[in-house]
């Protein structure tokens, strides 16, 4: 797989559009970082609600920015150089998101690891990825692997640091507080990746067949965040959001950490998933949107019933699982706010592939999952042995990753460059049935009863 970091590109012609439409651009997130730092040092960028240790904690540009420097700075000292692996297995903590800021600015690439991997899969992804730092924490299900770590660290010859964010420091390893966040050392020269390089790896679930890594560029990742009114806030203004998923998701990562960057807004987020304490979250902060899987705005519509708080800043919530049906539509619309869009996606695709819009019907959330939204193509084509009007999905898009490959082995499966940028989802779709407010209509998935060319 490390090949593969220095020799996927992008499709050029694709490339170019994106880069004309201003999606993709040609600087950085450490530059973001640096710019904001001077000019707004004093506003919010990140809220982190640590459910774990009771507090919430506020980083302001300046303040992310300074402990950015120090991690960076750690790091190198380390050894960490541009072009090396460093692997994060962390919740939903400030840390994530100045380790992966760090990164940024000295030229590695990150690889999120999903919270719930075992001892079998940490070693099969460092393995795999070639890390050469794994940063870890004692907490919760993290724990079990900071001790098996220390005992993989002699089949795995590229890891040469292993560092632990919490009190359970086993021998080898180094404390992230002490190496890390207290670093004294110069903070390092910014040496980021070209926008267009691999700069982050993640991994699907699994739960098309297989475990599928996932590669994206500070484009792709950019173009997730770039457009500000995509979910009809109305006055283009960018809003303060928080998202209800893990850190290793790509869409919380891109939403959480690289959304107050480009956009100016803050990000309010919780490092597990609590309905109580999301909302009171939510209230404090006077969120503006907010995006939630089915099951988790059905358990906030009930905990907002029986504890109503005052949701008065809330203007969007963002369905981001399958069509709601018209009962909990309607309930989140009453209950919690009444603007509500879906908006379907995937780990390869960071900002979402379809997306509605609050002109629509209150009824079409039930039964479509949208329009394509700004930066994406949709190709359908036809599904031997599938009914009449039903089509396979193909994705061409600005924040769709650069190539996925196999867990296991590290083997591409799909570039982006080889195949026009053109990425077969394996899902099954029809037309939703009604035009949209523009007159265009939208997509409802019927299924995927045939395997699908690439994990999606």
């Amino acid at each position: 797989m490390r090949e593969l970091l220095t020799t996927v590109r992008p499709d050029a012609r694709a490339a170019a559009s994106y880069r004309a439409s201003g999606l993709w651009r040609d600087t950085a997130f450490t530059d973001d970082l640096r710019r904001l730092a001077r000019e707004i040092p004093h506003a919010v960028a990140l809220v982190n609600r640590r459910g774990r240790h009771g507090r919430e904690d506020v980083l302001t540009f300046q303040q992310l920015a300074d402990r950015t420097g120090r991690i960076a700075a750690g790091l190198r000292a380390l050894g960490v150089r541009r072009g090396d692996v460093v692997a994060l297995q962390l919740p939903c903590w400030w840390e994530t998101a100045a380790l992966t800021l760090a990164c940024d600015r000295l030229g590695a690439v990150t690889v999120l690891l999903m919270p719930e991997a075992g001892p079998r899969e940490l070693e099969r992804t460092l393995a795999v990825t070639g890390a050469c730092v794994l940063v870890l924490t004692d907490a919760a299900e993290g724990a079990r692997n900071v001790e098996a770590a220390a005992s993989m660290a002699g089949r795995l010859p590229a890891l040469r640091h292993r560092v632990v964010l919490g009190g359970a420091v086993t021998a080898g390893a180094l404390d992230f507080t002490t190496s890390l966040l207290r670093c004294t050392d110069p903070l390092p020269d910014p040496t980021p990746l070209h926008p267009d390089a691999v700069s982050l790896v993640a991994f699907t679930s699994g739960t098309a067949g297989t475990t599928t890594g996932v590669m994206h560029t500070p484009n792709t990742l950019h173009a997730a965040v770039a457009v500000a009114a995509h979910y009809g806030d109305g006055d283009g203004r960018a809003a303060s959001q928080a998202v209800a998923s893990g850190p290793s998701h790509v869409l919380a990562h891109a939403r959480n950490t690289l959304h107050p960057l480009v956009n100016r807004a803050p990000a309010h987020y919780a490092d597990a998933w609590d309905a109580s304490g999301f909302l009171d979250m939510l209230s404090r902060n006077r969120t503006e949107r907010i995006f939630a899987s089915a099951w988790q705005l059905a358990q906030l519509v009930a905990e907002q019933q029986q504890r109503p708080r005052p949701l008065n800043g809330l203007r969007t919530v963002v369905n981001t699982s399958m069509p709601l049906s018209r009962e909990p539509a309607s309930l989140i619309r009453d209950v919690l706010c009444r603007s509500l869009v879906n908006s379907w996606g995937m780990t390869t695709g960071t900002a979402g592939v379809t997306c509605a819009a609050p002109e629509d019907p209150d009824d079409r959330p039930a039964r479509s999952i949208g329009r394509a939204r700004a930066g994406v193509e949709l190709r359908l084509d036809a599904e031997p042995g599938a009914p009449d009007g039903v089509s396979r999905l193909f994705v061409r898009s600005a924040s769709a990753c650069l190539a996925t490959f196999e867990a296991d082995s590290g083997r591409l499966r799909w570039d982006s460059a080889g195949t026009g940028g053109w990425f077969d989802t394996g899902d099954l779709v029809t037309p939703d049935g009604c035009d949209g407010h523009d007159g265009c209509d939208g997509l409802r998935l019927v299924g995927y009863p045939y395997p699908a060319a690439q994990d999606g």
